[in-house]
């Protein structure tokens, strides 16, 4: 009995093959008939699928491409996005942030010009019972420039008047060298300002008589009375000793011997009031006028009592007359009698 072979449905499932022949009868107890390999390349694969052990999964068919997939290869790479690891992009600003900031310089600008209006680090001014040495110590400050005239005017008063309560705390060391002096400047304003109020209120032709009582210090008075002498020698214009004995060469000074300090009273009197700055002014003048017409009589004084030492013939009783042009005539020659050149610019 003859069967079909097994593989002769697998020798005609290749593409493109041709189908193998039919086998032939065959025997009883021979070997089963092997189909002959195909010598068209197609028929390969028929053959090797027909033998299971040996055979290999055939890989998968790609899928066809679908339109979509096609498209997308088709457009142009844009920009990538950033990778979640990768630098962040830059923060926007934040216009809160800018308000705030905006707020917090405005409210220091308006806190420095509060404090320079305030100037919370300058001394108060002291009560006028206080210590002298302590309004001696706020006059000294800049704080004494912005305080009212009226004010400063009483200040300068106390100084004044309470000159040895700040030598004695100055000696103490409760005052330094530029408080101590300083108060000496103010309280020479203060006396110096009394007589400019006490030389207006004169009429003009008795002012100089007031300069020559009241203004002039010793020197001054005892050229009036003597011209020609020695009078009031080795002591300055105007400025009274407060100690003769003073210290030599190699000691230290007292504080008796410590000036007041002058070297800002042109800026102080640029401060003043318009008014009285031009009174003091004017009083400065005629104060300073009336000691040059002193100094230029004694000058011509003594030149003719020189003359008169040098020529002996002069005449009894005219001694100086011919040179000083009566200034010299006459001890009792006083300042009410002496020339006033000055009257006639008051």
């Amino acid at each position: 009995m003859i069967r079909p072979s097994s593989t002769s449905a697998g020798a005609t499932g290749g593409t493109g093959g041709t189908p193998s022949p039919s086998p032939g009868p065959a025997s009883s107890g021979h070997a089963p008939h092997r189909p002959a390999t195909s010598a068209s390349p197609s028929a390969k694969p028929s053959s090797q699928s027909a033998k299971p052990s040996t055979s290999k999964p055939a890989a998968p068919a790609p899928a066809p491409a679908s339109p979509a997939a096609d498209a997308n290869k088709a457009k142009p790479a844009g920009p990538t996005s950033p990778s979640v690891s990768g630098p962040k992009a830059p923060a926007k600003p934040n216009p809160n942030r800018n308000l705030i900031l905006g707020g917090a310089g405005a409210g220091v600008l308006v806190l420095l010009v509060a404090l320079l209006i305030w100037k919370p680090w300058r001394p108060s001014p002291p009560r006028l019972n206080e210590e002298p040495y302590k309004i001696a110590r706020f006059a000294a400050s800049s704080a004494m420039d912005d305080t009212p005239w009226s004010m400063q005017r009483e200040y300068m008063d106390i100084l004044d008047k309470k000159e040895d309560a700040l030598l004695e705390a100055y000696k103490a060391g409760r005052l330094s060298d530029i408080e101590y002096r300083r108060s000496l400047q103010l309280g020479w304003y203060d006396k110096h300002l009394d007589r400019m109020e006490k030389f207006y209120e004169r009429p003009p032709g008795r002012r100089m008589e007031y300069i020559d009582s009241k203004v002039l210090g010793k020197k001054f008075k005892e050229i009036a009375k003597n011209p020609g002498k020695n009078a009031g020698k080795g002591e300055p214009a105007g400025k009274k000793p407060k100690n003769e004995d003073k210290s030599d060469d190699l000691s230290a000074l007292k504080p008796e011997e410590v000036d007041r300090d002058d070297s800002t009273e042109e800026q102080d009197i640029k401060r003043w009031p318009a008014d009285v700055k031009q009174k003091w002014l004017e009083y400065r003048k005629a104060v300073a006028e009336r000691k040059e017409f002193y100094k230029e009589r004694e000058r011509l004084a003594k030149e003719a009592r020189k003359s008169s030492a040098t020529h002996p013939s002069t005449a009894p009783g005219t001694t100086g007359t011919a040179t000083t042009g009566g200034a010299a005539g006459g001890t009792d020659a006083g300042a009410s009698t002496a020339p006033r050149p000055a009257d006639s610019a008051q």
